[in-house]
């Protein structure tokens, strides 16, 4: 098995046309969601998904790590993203989903903007209050409405309040800080959400922190030094993060050879892949994979 990368046009393939609309282009997609047996297999997304459940249970996974999500829960899904539905229970919900290029045409990039980002990261579920679903509720309608109706202005003037909305919730759910803290942080957090945009781009290819400096056009200390201030992690450790995430997702969910990853990942040998992997986890990828790994 190897897991699929889905877009929002396979994914207008694939679903009932009553219960969605959607630009013909892809770029757009909300849908109303009453089973998730297309994600019973794991699958990457190939955009920014915001899921809203409005009755029903949901257990799958993220990136490996395990959620449940029940009533009046928001998921939220960012590119590249692993998704595994692994139950879906009397599930009713509405989703929206949107291609990443569509929000960099707008500046919204959920991806890379460093409050949505570590939030969703470490926690891609939020509870909502019922006066919340029902904020959210009216986008959803509209945009279904005039994606219909294909009125490209309305529908984008809609996915900018929708989008400012839902990262709106989120922050209501992070701990508040005051004026100095973010004045403080505003030069480390442009750096941060450079690299971790670097890292979206380049994980599988570069391990060398001095490439993501170069990049940025930064030393490698001041870049690590803001990046340790800003996120309470060390750019190393990010990088780490990255790649061995992958290597997981790799050896969990495809019948790749240890060898073929190793060369996927641009490690020079399965040698020096191995000693990588133990480093980071603990065990060989040979053994975490007969161990069922996740």
């Amino acid at each position: 098995m190897v897991y699929s990368t889905i877009s929002i046009a396979d994914l207008i393939q694939r679903i009932t046309p009553d219960d969605a609309a959607y630009f013909p282009n892809g770029k757009v997609l909300v849908t109303k969601v009453e089973g998730l047996s297309l994600f019973v297999n794991p699958v990457k997304l190939s955009a920014v998904t915001a899921l809203v459940c409005l009755s029903g249970e949901i257990d799958g996974r993220i990136n490996l790590k395990k959620y449940h999500v029940v009533e009046n829960d928001m998921f939220i899904c960012l590119p590249g993203d692993m998704l595994q539905i692994h139950s879906a229970d009397n599930v009713q919900a509405y989703a929206v989903l949107l291609s990443s290029d569509y929000l960099n045409e707008m500046h919204i990039d959920l991806n890379v903007r460093t409050d949505t980002y570590m939030a969703v990261r470490n926690n891609a579920v939020t509870s909502l209050s019922r006066e919340d679903i029902m904020e959210l509720a009216p986008y959803f309608t509209l945009l279904q409405k005039y994606l219909r109706k294909n009125n490209p202005q309305i529908v984008r003037g809609l996915v900018q309040a929708l989008a400012h909305t839902i990262i709106a919730l989120r922050k209501e759910h992070m701990p508040e800080k005051n004026v100095e803290d973010y004045a403080r942080e505003t030069r480390a957090q442009q750096i941060f959400d450079r690299f971790i945009y670097l890292l979206d781009s380049y994980h599988t290819k570069e391990r060398c922190l001095k490439f993501y400096a170069g990049k940025m056009a930064l030393t490698t200390k001041y870049m690590s030094l803001m990046i340790k201030a800003y996120s309470g992690k060390s750019a190393l450790e990010w990088l780490n993060e990255y790649v061995i995430m992958e290597a997981r997702l790799l050896l969990d969910y495809t019948d790749l050879t240890v060898q073929e990853i190793s060369y996927r990942l641009n490690f020079p040998t399965q040698s020096a892949f191995g000693k990588y992997f133990r480093q980071q986890v603990g065990v060989s990828p040979k053994s975490y994979r007969l161990a069922g790994g996740r």
